[in-house]
């Protein structure tokens, strides 16, 4: 997490996981503790995301990495990130069958 209140965002990730777990403590889920989690700004790094996304860039870069954009992908291989994708739709599956309740 990059900017805004890390404690904020940990409390609604501990809500969720409360909820989808109906409170049964027994299913293994994530420990949320809100007070452990902050933003990199937060912590006397980049408050944002434009920073940190090119700071990550050019570490990459640095390292012989090439990165390819989303449009060129899809012309070079006919693939295009989607959420449509069934490799995001399993994982939404499992995390619904691992989490939710009913």
């Amino acid at each position: 997490m990059v900017s805004g209140s890390g404690q904020e965002r940990g409390e609604l990730i501990h809500k969720f996981y409360e909820q989808a777990s109906g409170g049964d403590s027994a299913l293994s889920y994530p420990r949320v503790r809100p007070e452990t989690i902050a933003g990199l700004g937060e912590l006397g790094g980049p408050n944002a995301t434009e920073v940190f996304a090119e700071g990550i860039r050019q570490a990459l870069a640095h390292r012989g990495v090439v990165l390819t954009s989303s449009d060129r992908l899809q012309q070079e291989t006919g693939y295009f990130l989607d959420y449509e994708d069934p490799r995001v739709l399993d994982a939404a599956r499992l995390l619904h069958e691992r989490y939710a309740q009913g």
